[in-house]
């Protein structure tokens, strides 16, 4: 059974009568090399494996025993962001050395970290489980996968931190009128009131008015900050790094906490695809500094940013 899911993934949750279900999507020879994971999603959706108006769907307990019967890589590092800081063009970048599967937020553990009617012991037996499908060895000299995960899951850093206790979690941030300055010019989702329960992100105590989106956007870029700050207070396994230190200072922080190298051919590879746009690679990046903002609590956010990074490993 396992040989016939070889190119396969689980790829959608789907929640019934209290039961777990989840669709599978065939991969066939593409790589995970998209910015975005569900980008590669969309284009393997025309593979006529994905085509027929037939949806392969299994239960959640025939995923959790195939994986233990999986080949498949373990995680080298997770990457969590505060957004527009960087992440897409790091994880594009490792994207480039053929023997990392870099997975860039995948849609189903999302899905699987939100659903709020899942019992924690599920939670964790499928997240793990989807990975290993992820993390499934389809080519040669594959040997690491690299998570990088949704802007909101800084939310969940701790807990999963309980998932891998001696995973690499490399967390990425930014000034934030950078950050919201980008926001203005074309928002996330999790900038956009409504869109992701603003629970999510804590106490809504202080929360701003619907209508008022710059504000509302940083209100979001200061939960984020705080829980950084949060997490790295006690956390010993985290690489704190601002977009101002430039990625080739980050990259060389990463490997040396991995201990791995780049060949020559590796390190121009990676160079070059720093040289282009992180979304899109046939673009150039003319940047956000022209959008004026309007925050009214733009100190209050700064000074948790100044905050957050004074915590460093």
């Amino acid at each position: 059974m396992i040989d016939l899911l070889k190119h396969w993934v689980p790829y959608k949750l789907i929640k019934q009568n209290q039961e777990y279900f989840f669709e599978w999507l065939y991969l066939g020879k593409n790589h995970f090399k998209e910015p975005f994971c569900d980008q590669t999603i969309l284009k393997c959706k025309s593979l006529a494996q994905n085509s027929s108006y037939l949806k392969v769907i299994s239960h959640a307990q025939a995923v959790l025993e195939w994986a233990e019967q999986l080949d498949s890589v373990k995680p080298l590092a997770m990457i969590f962001h505060v957004s527009r800081c960087g992440s897409t063009m790091l994880s594009q970048a490792l994207t480039t050395v053929e023997r990392n599967i870099v997975v860039s937020e995948a849609p189903i553990l999302d899905d699987i970290l939100r659903d709020s009617d899942m019992p924690e012991h599920l939670r964790i037996q499928l997240f793990m489980a989807v990975l290993k499908f992820l993390g499934q060895i389809r080519f040669e000299n594959q040997q690491h996968l690299i998570l990088k995960m949704d802007s909101w899951h800084l939310m969940y850093l701790e807990q999963l931190r309980s998932y891998f206790p001696s995973l690499l979690f490399i967390v990425l941030t930014r000034e934030p009128e950078a950050v919201l300055k980008s926001h203005k010019r074309n928002r996330g989702m999790h900038m956009v009131p409504n869109l992701l329960p603003a629970s999510m992100f804590g106490s809504t105590d202080d929360l701003p008015a619907p209508e008022k989106f710059d504000d509302y956007a940083a209100w979001v870029l200061k939960k984020y900050y705080s829980a950084i700050h949060h997490f790295c207070q006690t956390d010993n396994n985290t690489l704190l790094c601002d977009y101002n230190l430039g990625f080739q200072n980050i990259i060389k922080q990463y490997l040396e906490i991995t201990n791995q190298e780049f060949s020559l051919e590796e390190s121009n590879q990676v160079a070059s695809r720093l040289q282009k746009h992180s979304k899109n690679p046939d673009q150039t990046f003319s940047g956000d500094t022209d959008m004026p903002i309007n925050v009214e609590d733009l100190e209050g956010v700064k000074q948790a940013y100044i905050l957050m990074g004074a915590v460093k490993l």
